[in-house]
């Protein structure tokens, strides 16, 4: 005998208009969200990562230059205190305040140049290279960048969170954990369906496949069914949601914690930059004044009208607000780099 049939089974309640699959599309769609920004999360912190490690790499630059013209400006006064006294033109004792501050001032030195060499490999660890990393640009260029910043643009708090990617991970967790839910709330859900079947029937004596009548000449049938399961289970599925919605919770309030912290880190950066563009141009204008009061100082000390010591403390402040010239510019462009960060890099890649 042969048997052939074809059934159709509608859901009613449980997995209506196959919502299972939906569920399950979804789900697979926010994996991917959640997947790309984590990506972008991780892409937005090396950045900043690595714009503040070229940034400690030219301060530190900047720093060993000045150090290195510091130890110039000693050395020069050290000959000519020398060369004065063999002169006679100031005593002897004129000479040891200058050579005590070159050799303050060769340490120092020294210093900077170990801080450079460091900021180098942390450059490169930074890249990813396992070398040290030279750089192509010149001591002023930090003084450059940080001379030609303008305002910070003004931006919506709601147009922020869309481009960062912490936030942007928490929001899609949630709605992950929604669709979570939901697979919960709908597999707990009674399953009532609809069946409906066509049969055909045929015999054969010889063969197990066959198309006679041998013992009906009625060849098709049809059944329609109604069909209801539910469960025994009761607690399972209550708990799963209950878990879900907890979750759903927590990440809420995370999320709420994220956006304070981006309002602070962003209220930082700007008033880093506010304050560090500021100090810079304060300090610009006092360097000019530094380095009239050294030429003033090595002038009265050929002339035999003040001391070495004059002139060296002139020279020091002279270096003084060089280094804050550098600190402020490198404090600049930190600030905007962090503002930059803040605002998840929504203008591109300025």
């Amino acid at each position: 005998q042969t048997l052939f049939g074809v059934r159709v089974r509608m859901p009613l309640l449980r997995d209506r208009a196959f919502r299972t699959l939906t569920l399950s599309r979804s789900l697979a769609a926010m994996e991917y969200n959640i997947a790309a920004s984590r990506l972008l999360r991780s892409t937005q912190n090396l950045r900043r990562e690595i714009e503040l490690a070229y940034i400690s790499a030219y301060e530190s630059l900047a720093a060993y230059q000045v150090s290195r013209q510091a130890t110039a400006r000693f050395q020069n006064l050290y000959e000519e205190a020398q060369e004065l006294s063999r002169l006679k033109v100031v005593p002897q004792y004129q000479t040891y305040q200058p050579q005590l501050e070159l050799q303050i001032s060769r340490e120092d030195e020294e210093k900077a140049r170990n801080r450079h060499e460091l900021s180098l490999i942390t450059l490169a660890g930074a890249v990813g290279s396992k070398t040290a990393v030279t750089l192509k640009g010149e001591p002023e260029a930090i003084f450059e960048r940080a001379s030609a910043q303008q305002d910070l643009p003004q931006l919506d708090e709601a147009l922020i969170l869309q481009h960062r990617g912490d936030y942007l991970e928490l929001r899609n967790s949630v709605e992950y954990a929604k669709i979570q839910h939901a697979s919960a709330k709908e597999e707990s859900r009674d399953d009532l369906s609809l069946n409906m079947g066509v049969n055909w029937q045929g015999e054969n004596e010889n063969w197990p496949y066959g198309n006679d009548d041998l013992i009906s000449d009625r060849r098709l049938g049809g059944e329609v069914t109604l069909v209801w399961k539910r469960s025994l289970d009761y607690r399972g599925p209550k708990a799963r949601m209950a878990r879900h919605r907890a979750r759903i919770e927590e990440l809420k309030a995370e999320m709420s914690n994220i956006e304070v912290d981006i309002s602070t880190e962003l209220q930082h950066a700007i008033l880093n930059y506010n304050s560090a563009r500021q100090r810079l141009e304060l300090v610009n204008h006092g360097i000019a004044a530094a380095r009239e009061t050294v030429a003033a100082e090595q002038e009265r000390f050929r002339l035999g009208e003040n001391t070495s010591s004059n002139v060296t403390d002139a020279q020091k402040n002279l270096t003084a607000i060089l280094q804050r010239q550098n600190v402020a510019a490198a404090d600049l462009l930190r600030a905007k780099t962090n503002f930059y960060h803040a605002i998840g890099y929504c203008l591109g890649n300025e």
